[in-house]
């Protein structure tokens, strides 16, 4: 059996970070130019985009949102072809406990969905693949989750869009004071995202899926806004780091300084993983409070992780504080090149208040460090970018 691993592939946070599989063999990609999208507008009758759609596509596209229990599933032994690749088509019986968007007559429903590599897919062999891009879909019997569905006609209910995971795992069961009924067609849309955001907390609580945090965190707060606060915030005193520091990362990322200190103690212990920690430098400069100065100096010079004082550099970027000159100037001697001319290019956002970007620094390194250097020193002025610009 192949084994499938969840891992963040990317060191830091972009505007959304996804939770990536890997699976064993060739190395492929799959359409990978289709499979995200932004911005879009739709009502269910639109056909949605082959695409892994954010969670207000997903709404959008649906005709059924419902959290329920896989009772079983099953292969059809039919095949659904999607772009270059073939699925596996799958039945699966389920009990709904509640509709956040939709109708049902009945608890018990019926739906299809697809799995990759299907039967006779060219590019999945007998020595097995990789696959890298959006998790893929991978219902199990017995679990509880978030569905997205869209009317089959005459067949029934089809997953919103084939093959990958807009299913989400959820708790076992619902949290106590939940709505739980067949049809949504009154709920209004503010209590539609209340109880979403409630099913997505107690997902986090329950940790029914440690690949899944970071998205949960990030759509109850973009179901709520700032009334997502008293979701998120008692997480900053779980047993466990990761909810610790995913819950004081999304915090940050709403200017909320409630999870300052898990940041820091996260930044400056060493046996936690380097892009948690680079992560967490990141965060701690947004905030914006000067008492962090300190804690990103000593890391953006000192720290034996490389990806980890590129993030203190990153934070001390965001705080653009001149106390910050002396340590910018060792910086300029790192061992890597994006941590030398992110140093650089940081000393003239402080001196010029310019914002321009590193590849100009790449362009001219060896001059513009030495120029600083000698700026440091009472030798010459701080170099001025504008001379490197094209004309």
């Amino acid at each position: 059996m192949l084994r499938r691993a969840s891992f963040v592939a990317a060191l830091f946070r972009p505007a959304r970070r996804l939770n990536w599989h890997m699976r064993r063999g060739p190395v492929i990609t799959l359409g990978l130019a289709v499979l995200f999208v932004s911005g879009l507008c739709a009502s269910a009758g639109d056909d949605p985009p082959l695409a892994y759609l954010n969670l207000d596509q997903r709404l959008n596209y649906s005709d059924l949102v419902c959290s329920a229990t896989i009772i079983d599933t099953w292969r059809t032994g039919g095949k659904l072809a999607v772009d270059s690749s073939v699925t596996a088509e799958n039945l699966a019986r389920a009990d709904v406990q509640s509709v956040f968007k939709g109708k049902l007559t009945s608890a018990t429903i019926t739906f299809r969905w697809f799995s990759w590599p299907g039967p006779m897919d060219p590019i999945a062999g007998p020595s097995g693949y990789v696959y890298a891009g959006p998790p893929l879909a991978d219902l199990r019997n017995e679990r509880r989750y978030l569905l997205f569905l869209r009317s089959d006609g005459s067949t029934g209910w089809s997953v919103t869009v084939p093959m990958y995971q807009l299913e989400v795992p959820l708790a076992a069961s619902a949290p106590a004071n939940l709505r739980l009924g067949l049809d949504a067609s009154g709920l209004a849309i503010a209590q539609r995202n209340r109880e979403l955001a409630e099913e997505f907390a107690a997902a986090v609580q329950s940790q029914v899926d440690l690949a899944h945090v970071y998205n949960n965190f990030s759509w109850i707060a973009e179901l709520l806004g700032k009334g997502a606060t008293p979701l998120i915030q008692p997480f900053l005193e779980s047993a466990t780091p990761l909810l610790r520091y995913f819950a004081a990362d999304r915090l940050a990322q709403m200017n909320d300084a409630a999870g300052e200190n898990v940041l820091l103690a996260i930044l400056n212990d060493q046996s936690q993983e380097s892009w948690m920690r680079a992560n967490a430098a990141w965060d701690v400069g947004k905030l914006h409070s000067a008492r962090v100065l300190p804690d990103l100096a000593k890391v953006a010079t000192d720290d034996p992780e490389a990806a980890v004082r590129e993030g203190a550099l990153r934070g001390l970027a965001e705080l653009a504080d001149p106390s910050s000159e002396a340590v910018l100037v060792r910086a300029l001697d790192d061992r890597v090149e994006e941590n030398r001319v992110s140093a650089a290019a940081i000393l003239e956002k402080i001196i010029y208040g310019n914002n321009y970007s590193v590849d100009i620094v790449k362009a001219h390194e060896e001059e513009i460090i030495a120029a600083w250097k000698a700026w440091w020193d009472g030798s010459a002025g701080a170099p001025d970018y504008t001379s490197y610009l094209p004309p």
